[in-house]
């Protein structure tokens, strides 16, 4: 999903969606008609649009995605403000570590692991959102996930829609990587990038321990700001679409600006 021509010199938004979730969650920062960039919004394999019979488990782990986000910023020409939500997060920690291009790192709903996964550390473990680990969990237990994840219950039959749209073997690979430890030292990583670094964070959003980031900003080496949107989930470009814009543009003006 892109609202201009891929990359020009004015630089790029490019953001990254979340397990079981879609580009469609950024919609409405592509919908803008009126912005100085570009925005681009990756589809990650088995999710969206973007499905093929020849998927297997392999192109679903993390590894493999980080690998298409990099392909597809290969294409664009510019600078690069980096936005990812939940999974997309951590990819967006990674990927910022492998691509010059990228000036500027946004992420929301992702604390920034450690290595091993410091998960109960990290995160507010609730059992009910074990159903993103779930190949084909009953729909009873998708919409209990929805009451808990969204402040706004009237945006949830749009998050379902995702969410069945996914291939199940994401979430089974997802699930792998967690359990594995194969994701990298994102507390290091995020810690130590020499770039403008945000992290958006929803009042609501149950599954993050804000003493926990508050951490990793205090041991950040450059500028880290931390931003809460009010009644806002885990999903705030859904939650609080206008702040979401807001937010994300008077960042980009900072960043893609110099």
């Amino acid at each position: 999903m892109t609202n201009h021509k891929e990359g020009d010199e004015q630089g790029t938004i490019v953001c990254i969606h979340g397990n079981s979730s879609s580009a469609n969650v950024f919609a409405e920062l592509a919908a803008m008609k009126d912005l100085a960039w570009n925005v681009k919004a990756i589809e990650l394999k088995g999710h969206g649009d973007n499905q093929s019979p020849k998927f297997g488990l392999n192109d679903f782990s993390f590894q493999s995605q980080k690998e298409f986000i990099l392909d597809q910023i290969a294409k664009i020409n510019g600078d690069i403000l980096l936005v990812g939500n939940s999974l997309g997060g951590h990819l967006a920690i990674e990927v910022a570590t492998e691509e010059e291009k990228v000036k500027g790192l946004v992420i929301m709903g992702t604390p920034p692991v450690k290595h091993p996964i410091n998960f109960t550390e990290a995160f507010n473990p609730i059992e009910t959102l074990n159903v993103y680990f779930a190949e084909n969990p009953q729909e009873n237990q998708l919409l209990e996930a929805m009451d808990i994840l969204l402040s706004d219950g009237s945006k949830a039959n749009m998050i379902v829609e995702d969410f069945l749209l996914t291939n199940p073997m994401v979430r089974t690979a997802v699930a792998l990587d967690i359990t594995q430890n194969k994701l990298a030292d994102e507390y290091s990583i995020f810690t130590k990038l020499a770039m403008p670094k945000f992290v958006i964070v929803g009042d609501s959003d149950p599954t993050l321990n804000r003493e926990y980031l508050d951490m990793v900003k205090k041991n950040c080496k450059n500028h880290c700001e931390i931003i809460e949107i009010e009644s806002c989930g885990h999903f705030p470009s859904i939650d609080k679409p206008e702040k979401f814009v807001r937010i994300i543009t008077e960042i980009a003006d900072k960043v893609l600006k110099g």
